[in-house]
């Protein structure tokens, strides 16, 4: 077992602190105007606390990214327990909505720095786009393991067309939410999802969910 010593632990609480600062102006005052001192001092860290961890604003927006997808992927388990294929679907479903309840102040600053168009902010935008792609395509895979989705889908195409769909609810929701925020529009997303990826018949659930709560542990609850 690896032991975290008292300042390696004091460092990782003075980063958190920072992404935490800077999601929180960002989401207020947009990318642009909040400064890395008004970061810092929103964090309540010294200005070279903040470059030692990092070297500009813009990893700053890279390591809130990384987090971001780093939370998105830890939900993906918590919509079990489910008693059907459908309303495990329904579960992802609702958990994005509720995703994109929580992290407003995320979506608005994802917003404007993908309008920059700067080399490193689309760069970092793709990666956040092919980790997801990624996270949902080792799901999909581990579910057709279980008979749950159909056998001719291509796990890492299927997680690249369900991360856009996300992805594309996300940019409506910034801008016109009554558009997705609604119970018909879910339905019909939960439907659009299963068509894609369900098979016939989908067998074995209890045996999915097993192993989803073998691969993550506590994290999921079981009925």
């Amino acid at each position: 077992m690896t032991r975290v010593t008292l300042p390696k632990q004091r460092a990782l609480e003075t980063r958190q602190r920072i992404i935490e600062a800077g999601l929180a102006a960002f989401g207020r005052r947009g990318y642009s105007e909040p400064t890395v001192e008004q970061i810092a001092d929103e964090a309540g860290v010294s200005i070279g606390a903040f470059y030692h961890h990092f070297p500009s604003k813009a990893e700053l927006f890279k390591a809130i990214l990384e987090e971001h997808i780093g939370d998105a992927v830890i939900e993906l388990h918590e919509f079990l327990p489910a008693s059907s294929f459908r309303e495990l679907i329904e579960h992802f479903v609702d958990g994005w909505f509720q995703h994109l309840e929580t992290t407003p102040a995320f979506n608005r600053m994802f917003r404007e720095v993908a309008e920059t168009h700067e080399a490193w902010a689309l760069a970092a935008i793709a990666e956040l786009h092919q980790n997801g792609a990624r996270a949902i395509s080792r799901v999909l895979a581990l579910a057709q393991r279980f008979g749950l989705v159909r056998e001719d889908l291509d796990p890492a195409a299927g997680g690249a067309v369900i991360v856009t769909m996300m992805e594309g609810i996300e940019a409506l929701w910034s801008v016109d939410r009554a558009a997705v925020d609604d119970p018909s529009f879910k339905s019909a997303w939960a439907d659009s999802i299963e068509r894609y990826i369900a098979a016939d018949n989908p067998a074995d659930i209890d045996g999915f969910q097993a192993e989803m709560r073998r691969l993550f542990g506590d994290g999921v609850d079981s009925k």
